[in-house]
């Protein structure tokens, strides 16, 4: 069994948590199997948009050979833990997190959630809704900050 897959259902569910924001306060669910397997389908779907911007001369049988070659390539499980920490999937399993709990918040308050919340302050927010440290400490724990 893989690696995610040991303890993927002990690492997804994580504990959710509130942020306040512009007042209200909104729910943070933890991600689930289902969130990761969403963004396996982002990270494919990426794959074939990038080539299709990048392909615009080929010929279309050339192109839709790739375009199902790339369909038909894995995402590892290994690709997939590297691409959830990454800030394209940070914001993608966030804005799928605050959508689902949070139907009535728009696409531009999800974006200053993101941007003000979740990248900024929370840095231990991801692990916590995750799971993906398992508990375990950090090898390469953040410093604490001097007060002055």
């Amino acid at each position: 069994m893989s690696e995610l897959g040991k303890d993927s259902l002990e690492k997804a569910a994580g504990e959710g948590i509130t942020l306040e924001f512009k007042g209200k306060t909104y729910d943070i669910n933890p991600f689930t199997l289902g969130d990761f397997a969403a963004l396996r389908k982002y990270i494919k779907s990426q794959r074939i948009q990038e080539f299709v911007d990048a392909a615009k001369d080929l010929p279309t049988e050339e192109r839709q050979k790739i375009i199902l070659d790339l369909a038909s390539l894995p995402v590892t499980d290994e690709l997939l833990l590297e691409e959830s920490a990454s800030l394209s999937g940070i914001t993608f399993l966030s804005t799928r997190s605050l959508k689902q709990a949070n139907p009535d918040l728009t696409d531009e308050d999800i974006n200053e959630i993101i941007t003000d919340q979740i990248l900024g302050d929370n840095k231990d927010l991801l692990a916590v809704l995750g799971g993906l440290n398992g508990g375990e400490e950090s090898e390469n724990p953040p410093k604490a900050e001097e007060k002055q």
